[in-house]
């Protein structure tokens, strides 16, 4: 028979006389389904947080990893930069030391034409110098003459004349020999002098042709020694990379692809110089 509880002040009153067995067992039945369904959902709160920390955690994995691989792509894309970068010094010291052998072997070559004609020079000067010293000499004779024989002066004043002219005719060839020596050696110090400032001004690299098409900003075009090989830079974002013409079509790098415009600039140049051939 089940016993009647009542309620005092809302607390539960148990009846003084003592449950059955069947009363106890129902109620230790209910009492452990209560504390499993409180387990339960124990378990389900448990479950749910950990679900919203994994799923956090998983979040931030991926957010990391997605920063991981944008600065895996801009560190390819700075080492694609720098061996371009690399490749462009090489190229451009090579170009300045094939540019340094050249003077040097201009300047060698002008140095030994000044040292010739220098030589030729100072040979010339001597010559017009003992030709000067044989008309003084000349001329000292004929006054010794004057003074020794005057009857046979007039045979040997015509001969001394002779000579005097001749020395003159030599004196005067010898003048303008020198003075054409002279001139000689100004122009090739003048020649070196412009040799030296072509090499220097050639060692300044400018671009065969500019493009500066509107939106796309201004872009500047250099040839390479190999035909159909070209260096583009975008002088807005100081960016250089090497482009090349196949089969009529502009080849890029897949790290920074070239604008459409600026591709058809590129091709219009190489077909003017080229013909669309590599």
């Amino acid at each position: 028979m089940n016993a009647t509880i009542r309620f005092e002040n809302g607390v539960a009153v148990l009846p003084t006389q003592e449950p059955s067995k069947a009363e106890m067992a129902r109620r230790l039945e209910l009492f452990e389904i209560a504390l499993r369904e409180e387990r339960i959902a124990e378990l389900e709160r448990t479950v749910a947080d950990l679900t919203d920390k994994l799923g956090f955690q998983c979040n931030e994995v991926q957010r990391e990893m997605q920063v991981s691989a944008d600065l895996a792509r801009d560190y390819r894309h700075k080492i694609a930069q720098l061996q371009l970068e690399c490749q462009q010094l090489q190229d451009i010291t090579s170009e300045y030391e094939e540019a340094g052998n050249a003077l040097a072997d201009e300047r060698e070559q002008l140095r030994d034409e000044v040292e010739r004609l220098t030589s030729q020079l100072r040979a010339t000067s001597e010559v017009g110098s003992r030709a000067l010293d044989a008309q003084r000499a000349a001329e000292r004779e004929l006054k010794r003459l004057r003074e020794l024989d005057p009857d046979g002066l007039k045979k040997r004043l015509e001969k001394h004349k002779r000579k005097a002219a001749e020395l003159d005719k030599a004196c005067a060839e010898l003048r303008a020999k020198n003075h054409a020596l002279t001139k000689a050696n100004r122009k090739l110090d003048a020649a070196l002098d412009k040799a030296c400032a072509d090499i220097n001004a050639g060692m300044e690299l400018k671009p065969e042709r500019v493009f500066a098409p509107g939106r796309v900003g201004r872009w500047e075009l250099f040839t390479c020694q190999k035909d159909g090989w070209y260096q583009l830079l975008d002088t807005e974002h100081e960016v250089s990379q090497t482009v090349r013409v196949e089969d009529g079509e502009l080849i890029t790098p897949k790290v920074r692809p070239v604008p459409k415009a600026i591709a058809a600039e590129v091709l219009a140049f190489h077909q003017e110089h080229f013909g669309g051939a590599e």
